[in-house]
């Protein structure tokens, strides 16, 4: 049986796929034992040796990996020669982005990223490449990196992107490094005349499916396929195992491609639907269920899933779900109530209730993930 050290987080949407696809791969082989291990800050890989673990999978932590001890990294970034990495291609997910929008006819483009990400900035590359052999250029920004006003005056990064995205020309096709980073966009512009997606049009990335249905408009991402990625480093691992030697050290995985959502498409005009979003965003924490939601969109359960389905891509139940966990999230952040008392403050029929919710969506436990997050912003 060889034991297989699978050290990566399931805290986003893209790991939680990635490590699907992995175990989805090894399903098939029956020798293999798998340890799903969540990363710790303070901990580096000093506890994976030869004499533990056959393999090992993991991010890239910055920390060498263990001598004599069969490693994958699942990282883009330039590793020691010789070492092995598997990573999607981040470029040509920001090529995929730029194209959508150069065939909708677009002329004005923009780019929203974070400079000191690898990832960002292999994404930007690609957006920015393919505008440009178009003729066309691209406006960038850094989304928290602070700035000055037109008096000189220093300007908290909130208030630097707002004025950015003011001042694009319109309409424009905004391209987001990743889709939490288009949430912290449109929290940061709320109040401006801005219609999305008449004047601004707005692709993410990773198609994280909590992240990207949370707003009453849905939004455009590019599909990553990072599953695709946890197949692939499966059977590269597999490969490696049976004495097999990669032709090369860093291999990448192509992305599904843009799946289009209402920030890029027609805005919600469906009545019956924008007055069930509204009473799940004002009642959520109330024992509200599908039959409640139709009632306040005045339709019928069966027409409002359709509906749902149509406009969205999710059921009336996710969309509930979706807000109950967002706000979820905000509470266990700040650390003041018990889990069992925002399982009841988030509309949920109990903890336990909340807890199988929660960990199916998010990976871990509301504990865990309030742990983790809090030890990270300590450091």
């Amino acid at each position: 049986m060889k034991k297989i050290a699978v050290h990566l987080t399931r805290q986003t949407g893209y790991f939680r796929s990635l490590i699907r696809g992995i175990f989805l791969h090894s399903n098939t082989r029956h020798d293999w034992d798998l340890r799903l291990i969540e990363p710790r800050k303070d901990k580096g890989l000093e506890d994976f040796t030869p004499d533990r673990w056959d393999a090992l999978i993991t991010m890239n932590v910055g920390s060498p990996p263990p001598p004599g001890l069969i490693t994958l990294i699942t990282s883009a970034k330039p590793q020691a020669p010789g070492q092995l990495s598997l990573d999607v291609d981040d470029v040509e997910a920001g090529a995929m982005a730029a194209r959508y929008f150069l065939g909708q006819g677009y002329r004005h483009f923009a780019f929203a990223g974070i400079d000191n990400a690898f990832y960002s900035n292999r994404r930007k590359l690609g957006f920015v490449q393919t505008v440009e052999t178009s003729g066309a250029k691209v406006h960038l920004c850094d989304i928290y990196k602070g700035g000055t006003d037109k008096k000189g005056q220093k300007i908290p990064h909130q208030e630097r992107v707002r004025q950015w995205v003011a001042e694009l020309p319109k309409p424009v096709g905004l391209f987001v490094c990743a889709d939490g980073e288009v949430l912290e966009i449109l929290k940061f512009i709320r109040g401006l005349d801005i219609r999305i997606p008449e004047d601004l049009s707005i692709i993410g990335a990773e198609n994280d499916d909590l992240l990207c249905n949370l707003n009453d408009l849905p939004l455009t991402s590019v599909d990553l396929n990072s599953e695709g990625l946890g197949m692939r480093t499966a059977e590269v691992l597999e490969g490696l195992l049976e004495g097999q030697v990669p032709r090369q050290d860093r291999l990448l995985v192509a992305p599904n491609g843009v799946v289009a959502r209402s920030s890029t498409g027609r805005a919600l005009i469906h009545d019956g639907l924008r007055s069930a979003v509204a009473y799940v965003r004002t009642h959520f924490e109330k024992n509200i269920g599908v039959i409640d939601m139709a009632r306040a969109a005045d339709m019928e359960r069966r027409s409002l899933e359709l509906t749902f389905r149509k406009h969205l891509g999710i059921t009336p139940r996710t969309c509930l779900e979706n807000v109950r966990l967002d706000r979820a999230r905000q509470l266990l952040l700040s650390g003041e109530l018990s889990v069992r008392d925002i399982a009841k403050r988030c509309g949920f029929s109990s903890s336990s209730r909340f807890c199988v919710v929660f960990q199916k969506r998010l990976g871990c436990t509301p504990g865990d993930f309030r742990r983790q997050e809090l030890e990270t912003e300590k450091e």
